[in-house]
C-alpha cells in the first residue's frame, strides 16, 4: 500500500461544521480589510473566521454573533448575526471554506500550545532551538502545515516535516568593523558566500522584530549607530532615532544606542523601500547551494524520522487541537486505494521537423530517464514545438512578489519571451505584476480582465499547498 501524509479529519465524506454568517458594513470593503476583520476576531473574541463572498465572514461557531464595531486608522467596520450555515464536505462547493476554517484553527492551536515561532509564511513553523551547529550555521527542526480538501475522502490534514537553515551570527557579526581587518574581510567572505543563492539579489535574512519574525533582503552595512540615524516615521509615529523608536516601540529588545545599523528591505509590500534596523537583531536564511559540507545531507530525512516528528508536533497539541470545531482527526495515515494508480511509460515526443525523440523501454533505469530529460529539452530549444495552437495567447502575465528588483523581473521576462518566441516561433510579450499576497495576484489578474492567457507565478517558498492554490484559482477564475 501507498501511504500519504495526510491525517483525515473525522468522520471523513460525512463531515459538516456547523459556523455562523457575519456580515460586514464598511466604506470600501475590500478583501485585504476583510482579512483584517478575520484577525482581529480572532485576537478580539477567540473566533476562527475566513472570507464568505465579497461583504461577509464565516466564524466558525453555532452560537448567535453578538455585534461588534472596530475600527483602523482609515476604516470603520460594523459587524452583525447574518444567520446559521452548516458547511458539508459532500456538498462541493463548501470543501474550500471548511478546509480554511479546519487550517486556521490547527495554526491557531499551533501558536497558542506550543513554543515554535513563525516565519516566512503563516503556514511554516520552526522549533525554538536547534538540532545542530556546524561553524556558523545552525540547524532547525521547520513544519509545513497545510489542510486541503480530497475528492471522495474527506479534509486532509498535512504536517510536511523538513529543516531549515540560519546563521548564528548576524549581520553586525558579519560587518563588525571592530575586528582586525583579515577577520573583517574573512567574516565579509563568508556573508557574501552563504546569500549568494539569490543571483543579482541580496541575501534573504531573518529579522527578529521582538514580537515577530519578518523576511528582510539585505541591502547595505553603514558605519551609523542607531542613535545617529535621521528621525523617522513608522505606521504614522515619529521617532527620533532608530534607538528611539526601539525603545519606545514595546517590542522588549534591548537595541543600544551604540548598536550599529543595517538598510533592508522588507518582503512586506507594506514597508516600501530600504529600512533601517538593528543590524544584531538580523541573522542570514542559509539555502541548500550554500551549505557547508557537513549539512548537505541533513534536509533529507528518512520517512520514519518525518513520521515521528510529526506525531511529536501532534501529542504537543493535545486531545482536541481542533477545539471542538471538528470531531478529531486520524491518526493513521491516509492509504489511497491501488486501483488508483495507473503506470505510466515514456512517450515518444516528436518535435518541429518531425524529429521523434524515443521514450525509454520500460523498466527504465535512472540513468535512461535522465537522458531522456536532458534531450528532451535539448531537441525542443533546437526545433522547437511540432504543433503550436493558434490560440496560443500573445499576452502572458507574470506575477512577481513585492520587492523583487525590476532588473530581475524585466531579466526574467525576456528570458521567457525569448524561450517561447524559440518554441513556437510566435512573437510572445510579457506583463508584469506585481502582489503581496497569492490573493492580491488573483484579484488584479480578476481586474484586468483576462478569459483564457498564461500566467507565470515568481514565489520563495515552493510548497505543495502553493501550486495547489494557484492551480485552484487560475483553473476555476478565468476560463
Amino acid at each position: 500500500m501507498t501511504e500519504t501524509n495526510l491525517n483525515i479529519i473525522d468522520p471523513g465524506t460525512a463531515l459538516y461544521l456547523r459556523t455562523r454568517i457575519v456580515k460586514v458594513d464598511a466604506l470600501n470593503l475590500t478583501p485585504r480589510l476583510l482579512e483584517v476583520l478575520c484577525k482581529r476576531l480572532k485576537e478580539d473574541r477567540g473566533l476562527i473566521a475566513v472570507k464568505h463572498g465579497k461583504k461577509a465572514l464565516l466564524v466558525a461557531s453555532g452560537a448567535p454573533f453578538a455585534p461588534v464595531s472596530f475600527e483602523g486608522s482609515d476604516w470603520i467596520a460594523q459587524l452583525e448575526d447574518g444567520g446559521a450555515l452548516t458547511l458539508r464536505f459532500r456538498n462541493l462547493a463548501d470543501q474550500k471554506a471548511m478546509a480554511q476554517l479546519i487550517e486556521r484553527q490547527l495554526l491557531h492551536a499551533v501558536a497558542t500550545r506550543t513554543n515554535l515561532w513563525n516565519y516566512g509564511s503563516f503556514r511554516h513553523w520552526y522549533e525554538s532551538t536547534s538540532f545542530r551547529r556546524v561553524q556558523d550555521v545552525d540547524v532547525y527542526r521547520r513544519f509545513e502545515i497545510s489542510v486541503l480538501p480530497v475528492e471522495n475522502v474527506g479534509i486532509g490534514v498535512s504536517i510536511a516535516v523538513g529543516t531549515a537553515f540560519f546563521t548564528n551570527l548576524t549581520v553586525a557579526d558579519y560587518f563588525d568593523t571592530s575586528l582586525p581587518e583579515p577577520e573583517q574581510r574573512r567574516r565579509q567572505r563568508r556573508f557574501n558566500q552563504l546569500s549568494q543563492r539569490q543571483i543579482e539579489q541580496q541575501g534573504t535574512l531573518l529579522y527578529d522584530a521582538g514580537r515577530s519574525y519578518l523576511t528582510a533582503y539585505f541591502g547595505r552595512f553603514t558605519q551609523k549607530t542607531c542613535r545617529a540615524t535621521s528621525p523617522l516615521k513608522v505606521k504614522g509615529v515619529r521617532y527620533a532615532s532608530l534607538h528611539d523608536y526601539y525603545h519606545t516601540n514595546g517590542s522588549g529588545l534591548d537595541v543600544f544606542p551604540t548598536d550599529s545599523v543595517a538598510y533592508v528591505n522588507f518582503k512586506s509590500g507594506n514597508i516600501k523601500g530600504p529600512q533601517p534596523v538593528a543590524a544584531k537583531q538580523l541573522r542570514l536564511r542559509v539555502f541548500t547551494d550554500s551549505l557547508p559540507g557537513a549539512l548537505r545531507t541533513v534536509s533529507q530525512l528518512r520517512p520514519h524520522v518525518r513520521e515521528s516528528e510529526a506525531a511529536s508536533l501532534w501529542s504537543r497539541l493535545g486531545a482536541d487541537p481542533l477545539d471542538g470545531i471538528a470531531p478529531g482527526v486520524r491518526m493513521d495515515y491516509w492509504q489511497p486505494d491501488q486501483d488508483a494508480f495507473l503506470p505510466l511509460t515514456f512517450p515518444d515526443l516528436l518535435f518541429h521537423g518531425n524529429v521523434v525523440l524515443k521514450g525509454p523501454q520500460a523498466p527504465a533505469n535512472e540513468q535512461a530517464v535522465e537522458a531522456y530529460h536532458k534531450r528532451k529539452l535539448d531537441l525542443l530549444n533546437q526545433h522547437g514545438c511540432w504543433h503550436v495552437p493558434l490560440t496560443l495567447p500573445r499576452l502572458i502575465y507574470q506575477a512577481v512578489p513585492e520587492p523583487t528588483d525590476d532588473t530581475l523581473a524585466q531579466k526574467h521576462a525576456t528570458a521567457i519571451e525569448t524561450r517561447l518566441k524559440r518554441w513556437s516561433r510566435i512573437d510572445v510579450k510579457v506583463k508584469t505584476i506585481r502582489y503581496k499576497t497569492l490573493e492580491d495576484a488573483f484579484q488584479q489578474l480578476k481586474a484586468s480582465g483576462i478569459r483564457a492567457s498564461l500566467v507565470t507565478f515568481v514565489f520563495e517558498e515552493a510548497t505543495s499547498l502553493t501550486y495547489a492554490s494557484i492551480a485552484h484559482e487560475l483553473t476555476t477564475g478565468y476560463s
